[in-house]
């Protein structure tokens, strides 16, 4: 997020959840991997501080 730029929470239909659900246990990059992960808990209503938290990354690695 640039400075300044309004803050938007990721919005994700439940069609692109059941997607991610499929991708998931096909993804073999580590990296890809836990960007579903994070996209899937925020679908589930999660704080980014929280997903940060539970995937061991920053809270900027989730808002960016």
């Amino acid at each position: 997020m640039r400075k300044g730029e309004p803050f938007q929470r990721v919005s994700i239909s439940d069609a692109e959840y059941e997607q991610l659900k499929i991708a998931e246990p096909k993804t073999k990059s580590v990296k890809v991997l836990k960007r579903i992960q994070a996209f899937k808990l925020m679908y589930l209503g999660w704080k980014y501080s929280a997903i940060a938290e539970f995937l061991s990354v920053t809270n900027n690695t989730i808002t960016n």
